[in-house]
């Protein structure tokens, strides 16, 4: 006697999986919705961090001890023996 051909699993699973994904599928606008409000109030602390961040960058460009600071660096790197120096 022959026993039945078992099929591929997909095809022997396709019932189970049909189930689970409707069960899913009847608590989805409520999951939307808490993805949605979770995701606004991410936005809003990002937005507030983005912009304290961006006032802060604003505030190092237009120190003057910063432009001091750039100006010692670059005569460092000129030298009297050659290089990017004053020409005799």
């Amino acid at each position: 006697m022959l026993r039945p051909y078992k099929g591929v699993k997909p095809d022997r699973t396709r019932e189970t999986r049909a189930q689970k994904i409707e069960a899913a599928m009847k608590s989805m606008p409520e999951r939307i919705e808490k993805l949605l409000k979770e995701r606004e109030a991410k936005k809003g602390e990002r937005l507030k961090a983005r912009a304290i961040k961006r006032a802060g960058r604003q505030g190092k460009r237009l120190a003057p001890d910063a432009n001091k600071a750039k100006a010692k660096v670059n005569d460092k790197n000129t030298s009297k023996k050659g290089g990017k120096g004053k020409k005799k």
